[in-house]
Order: C-alpha cells, then structure tokens, then sequence
C-alpha cells in the first residue's frame, strides 16, 4: 500500500537505508499503512544467508519518536537472545 509517507524515490530508499544501518533499526511511520507506527530490528543467526527482522507495531499514536531509541534497545536485546538460540 502506499500512503503520503511512503518513500517515492531511489535517492529516498538508499538514503532511508543508511539511516537505517546507522541507528541499527528501521521506523515506519505511516509509510505502509495510515495511523499505524513500526519498528524493527535485525536478527542475525550465525547460519551464513539467513537473517529475520523483529518487529514491534505500535499504534501511530501510541509511541512518541522520543521513546524508538528505547524500545529498539528492548527488541535488539530480545533479537540478540534469537539468534543464540538459533545457532
């Protein structure tokens, strides 16, 4: 689906993209679906060409962007416990 958000350019994505390998985790706010917020984290089991994403959905007015950091540290740790178990 595409909404007002959502990224509309090559230049946007790759840009989107660094940010993302920046801050270690991705933010959707409204750019899939209107009113609703996401974040998501890598998980990275030691299997080589496998990898997963958690994520957590917020309702859009539910989480303040003050708080992402936050609750992306919370999803990094629970990633980090997924992919040990993984192997």
């Amino acid at each position: 689906m595409v909404t007002p958000r959502s990224i509309g350019s090559r230049a946007g994505l790759q840009a989107e993209l660094s940010r993302i390998r920046g801050q270690g985790f991705a933010v959707n706010r409204e750019e899939s679906e209107e009113g609703v917020a996401s974040l998501a984290v890598p998980i990275r089991p030691a299997r080589p060409g496998s990898g997963w994403a958690e994520c957590s959905g917020p309702e859009e007015i539910g989480l303040p962007a003050a708080h992402y950091p936050s609750v992306a540290a919370a999803l990094t740790k629970a990633a980090k416990e997924i992919s040990d178990q993984l192997g």
